[in-house]
């Protein structure tokens, strides 16, 4: 994640290619590494937290993939309002997806449908985010110094 967010400052974005497989063959990395953390931290810190703890499971594999598209998704033009919604709505995706998904199957299955659930929520948010803005035609980046906002340029009309 580190690597991504520094790449992502220094360079502006991913590819096309580079950010469908940042957001759909990553997650499961980001996802079961995530886990393994933090079974870890939960074993060594805090011996009364069961292993198969909802919670722990749902968050641990929530955040790291919920970051991790919002990171392949993200331009470094756009404004700080659409970078903070775009993550808002990453995160709140995957989280929600990760705790569908670990109600959907039993066991060890269970870490495998979070995965897929968070990969897939915080997709779907992110597209929908996407198109929500294309609809409204909202200019994404942020306004040169000096310059005025889309929204208080006058009409040409």
């Amino acid at each position: 994640l580190f690597g991504m967010a520094r790449r992502m400052h220094h360079r502006g974005r991913f590819g096309r290619t580079a950010a469908v497989v940042l957001r759909t063959v990553f997650p499961v990395v980001l996802g079961v590494g995530g886990w393994l953390l933090a079974v870890l931290l939960a074993v060594t810190a805090m011996p009364g937290v069961p292993l198969d703890d909802e919670l722990l499971a749902s968050v641990s594999v929530g955040l790291p993939i919920g970051l991790g598209i919002y990171l392949a998704w993200v331009h470094r033009d756009w404004s700080a309002q659409t970078k903070g919604i775009g993550l808002a709505a990453s995160l709140a995706g995957s989280l929600t997806g990760a705790w569908l998904g670990l109600h959907a199957a039993a066991d060890l299955v269970a870490l495998l449908t979070a995965i897929a659930g968070a990969t897939v929520g915080a997709n779907l948010a992110l597209l929908l985010l996407d198109v929500a803005w294309d609809a409204q035609r909202r200019d994404r980046t942020a306004p040169a110094r000096g310059e005025q906002p889309l929204a208080a340029r006058p009409s040409a009309g």
